[in-house]
């Protein structure tokens, strides 16, 4: 049964829990200990602890029993969940609207298909446009097409982020560079309508990077949508 939105709030009220959910989301699928969680907060592990039964109680946060090889108790392992968070007065059926509006994609064929997919670019160019002059300018490093050179680009990254959950972001030797997504923003729609879902939001992220920062070849290498834990992808900026 999905989290009441006044147990949300308060749960997630406390800035620390809220910071120790979001880097739980954020690290998806990978999974820590309650001292992997104390050190990263610099808490003691019997608040860590605390804060992560909390957010168990309510459903955002999931822990499964691992041995330690060493005998004694089994410790456990704590990974965000599949709940999506909402908190919306008065409660909106966004997700009810998009599933009716996917099905209609569905069964009008590849035609309406195509054309989702060219009103989501044009909305992701529109998003990047916007965002490009907002996002905190690459930290150094030569500039290759608006890209920086570097482990992460901040200008992908904040523009990426009005549109996925962007878990790593990097430079690849051969000058592409890497993403990968650990969350879905549209999970709840993968079961039923993996292939449109994925067609659509794709072509967005395409028009959110070409809005910020130009031309470039999107390429997926893994979907969430196939059953995989991740959605990664290549990005190669078109020569200048």
């Amino acid at each position: 049964m999905p989290a009441q939105p006044t147990d949300v709030a308060a749960v997630l009220a406390d800035p620390t829990r809220f910071a120790i959910y979001e880097r739980l989301v954020q690290s998806r699928p990978r999974s820590f200990t309650v001292q992997e969680v104390a050190e990263a907060f610099s808490l003691h592990p019997n608040v860590a602890r605390t804060h992560l039964a909390r957010l168990e109680e309510i459903g955002l946060v999931e822990s499964v029993l691992e041995k330690s090889g060493r005998g004694g108790r089994p410790g456990k392992r704590y990974s965000a969940s599949d709940e999506a968070v909402t908190l919306q007065f008065p409660r909106r059926e966004w997700l009810t609207l998009a599933r009716l509006l996917v099905e209609t994609v569905e069964r009008l064929g590849p035609d309406a298909l195509q054309a989702a997919e060219e009103a989501a670019h044009r909305e992701g160019v529109r998003l990047g446009r916007r965002l490009q002059g907002q996002a905190a300018p690459p930290p150094g490093g030569a500039s290759v097409n608006g890209w920086a050179d570097g482990a992460r680009d901040e200008r992908l990254v904040s523009a990426l982020s009005e549109v996925a959950s962007v878990q790593q972001a990097w430079r690849r030797q051969d000058g592409s560079i890497g993403l990968r997504f650990a969350t879905c923003v549209f999970r709840e729609l993968l079961a039923d309508h993996g292939p449109s879902v994925c067609a659509i939001h794709r072509a967005m992220l395409r028009g959110v990077l070409e809005g910020a920062v130009g031309p470039i070849e999107l390429h997926q290498q893994s979907s969430m949508g196939n059953g995989q834990a991740t959605c990664d992808y290549v990005v190669i900026p078109a020569a200048r």
